[in-house]
């Protein structure tokens, strides 16, 4: 977790779910979007995406790693 906190990351995966401005690659990778930021439709769903954000920790009970701050990257 040191190497990576409040660190800028950018991850690659499967759009898992849509929840406001919360998203989820492959179900372990959880992120809130930048104010900025608009919230993808649920045509995205199930498909390849990028995501830059920071890196805010892992949830060892959830087993999630969480960034905040996120954007899409096309």
């Amino acid at each position: 977790t040191q190497e990576y906190l409040n660190k800028t990351i950018e991850v690659q995966g499967k759009l898992t779910s849509i929840d406001g401005t919360s998203l989820a690659l492959e179900n372990v990778v959880f992120f809130a979007l930048s104010e900025n930021e608009h919230i993808p439709d649920s045509s995205l769903l199930q498909t390849e995406i990028t995501v830059k954000g920071r890196c805010i920790g892992y949830d060892s009970l959830l087993e999630e790693v969480k960034l905040d701050q996120a954007s899409l990257i096309k």
